[in-house]
């Protein structure tokens, strides 16, 4: 009787932990919570993270532009199914009116939206948007081939 009552209560607990589990996950993907997000970020912090060789994944945007709004919508559908986290270097925030001073963190900086992969505080890659390419299946293919989804 007491084996009976053990596997019974051993039984319960394994449908119940079960059901936690599969509960979680389907709110999970319902919920409007994202995976991922955008962090805002200042000039210092982002030297800071280059400085401390961090790997992650940057943007320098532009609050009056037109593309920048595009990568803004792009992005937050993007982030809803994906573990990704992305450090936004506001030019307009951060009071950058000289190029120069961009282009001592990101040398190759050409313009807004401008995307770059660093990994242990080197960029390694800079996503080519200049040509329209600014799409969530080309920007993830970009995310997956240098491993900056969590």
């Amino acid at each position: 009787m007491r084996k009976w009552k053990k596997k019974h209560c051993l039984s319960i607990l394994f449908v119940v932990f079960t059901m936690c589990g599969m509960l979680y996950l389907s709110s999970r993907k319902n919920n409007s919570a994202p995976f991922g997000e955008v962090i805002s970020i200042t000039q210092r912090e982002m030297k800071s993270k280059f400085n401390n060789q961090d790997t992650f994944i940057a943007v320098v945007t532009r609050d009056n532009c037109k593309y920048c709004h595009e990568w803004n919508q792009m992005i937050s559908d993007y982030l809803q199914d994906h573990d990704v986290t992305i450090y936004d270097l506001n030019i307009d925030k951060n009071k950058l009116s000289d190029e120069n001073e961009i282009r001592k963190l990101f040398p190759s900086y050409i313009g807004t939206p401008n995307i770059f992969c660093v990994k242990d505080g080197k960029i390694v890659s800079q996503y080519d948007n200049m040509n329209g390419t600014l799409n969530a299946e080309l920007f993830d293919k970009w995310v997956q081939k240098y491993a900056m989804e969590k």
